[in-house]
């Protein structure tokens, strides 16, 4: 078969398709069929966020595939819109793991990669790169989620041709619980924490402060980084017009390469698109008071924890890990090993503190208690 072939296949099994350059990205024909969009040097650049959510039609797919075209790969959009989800393992450390775990790649890269294709969970599933965590904990893993992509077989791209070995969908009761529950295979990801209570604001908090912090955090999360700086300083009461100073500050120091070593400007439109979007974002409502205290969250814990379902209990560890996380990964997992619930949650609510996540804490954790008596 050729590629239009095995294209229109992976189509109708799930996959939505796209077409790929010998270097992965996405290809120029994709320009031609007015799917692109313009950077900031004037120039059409192809574009497949639409394809996201919206599945490729058969006609758009003869039209990018056709043999005249000459494209050489093509990718599966990962997420809810294929219902799919891939863990991709890099190199000596991403063998290691698929030894340790005992499983058959379902493909290999042109590189000689494994990779693991499972079915999307339902939830948002995010998009990981375990080179963008300073102390990742697998490292060589990365997960392509919702918002991802990946190459599929029969590519032949730059670093050689992709192989199919398995069709078949694996299930993520074979991975370690532990690794299950970081790439969100098993559970979906911990609820945002609430706005603060504007009135309860610091107007002019120190923004040379928040911008360190913020240059801190964007060693391969620039994105997050920056978007964390943003709510920041709407949380510390700053104006939109005071804020923009800021943001272009940040852009001007945070590195020109992505997490990869790859040339990768983060430009002053990305920056200022994180800002708007942080002040456009309306504050969440405060909770409802309720009566009745909660004097010792894990005391109150331990006597709701029997009537708990194993969904109930999967969502109390991460409450449990967010929460005392922020003391220390340490204080967490001690937490979560004197509740008998798995320690492998402080780790990751550790890692989401430090790249600018937002996860729950106390009030959140003390409600779900509350509704549980």
């Amino acid at each position: 078969m050729n590629l239009l072939e095995q294209a229109q296949r992976a189509l109708e099994v799930g996959w939505n398709v796209i077409p790929v350059h010998p270097f992965k990205g996405p290809h120029t024909v994709m320009v031609e069929t007015g799917h692109y969009t313009v950077n900031d040097e004037g120039r059409r650049v192809p574009a497949w966020r639409r394809f996201q959510q919206e599945r490729v039609s058969p006609d758009l797919l003869r039209e990018w595939f056709h043999p005249r075209r000459r494209v050489p790969g093509m990718a599966g959009v990962t997420g809810t819109v294929s219902r799919r989800v891939v863990i991709d393992l890099d190199g000596a450390a991403g063998w290691a793991l698929l030894k340790e775990w005992g499983l058959t790649p379902s493909a290999l890269s042109g590189g000689g990669s494994p990779h693991l294709y499972f079915p999307h969970p339902g939830w948002k599933v995010r998009t990981l790169a375990s080179g963008s965590f300073k102390n990742p904990p697998f490292p060589g893993l990365d997960v392509r989620g919702d918002g991802g992509m990946i190459v599929l077989p029969p590519s032949v791209l730059a670093n050689g041709r992709y192989q199919l070995l398995s069709e078949a969908l694996l299930d993520p009761a074979c991975l370690p619980e532990a690794v299950a529950l970081w790439t969100g295979l098993t559970c979906p990801p911990p609820p945002e924490l609430p706005e603060l209570d504007p009135s309860k604001l610091r107007a002019g908090e120190d923004a040379p402060t928040l911008l360190r912090e913020a240059l801190n955090r964007a060693s391969g999360a620039r994105n997050n980084a920056g978007y964390w700086l943003a709510r920041e300083l709407k949380k510390a009461g700053y104006a939109l017009e005071d804020a923009r100073p800021v943001m272009m500050d940040y852009t001007d120091g945070v590195g020109q390469q992505d997490a990869r070593g790859r040339h990768d400007p983060y430009t002053r439109r990305h920056a200022l698109a994180s800002l708007e979007s942080a002040y456009r974002a309306p504050a969440r409502p405060r909770l409802a008071h309720r009566s009745g205290t909660v004097t010792d969250p894990l005391d109150e814990a331990r006597r709701v924890l029997p009537q708990l379902t194993l969904e109930e209990r999967v969502q109390l560890a991460r409450l449990i890990a967010a929460t005392y996380a922020r003391e220390s990964e340490e204080r967490a997992a001690g937490a979560l090993r004197s509740l008998g619930l798995n320690p492998a949650a402080a780790r990751e609510a550790a890692m989401q503190l430090q790249q600018g996540v937002s996860l729950p804490g106390t009030r959140r954790l003390i409600l779900f208690l509350r509704r549980r008596r």
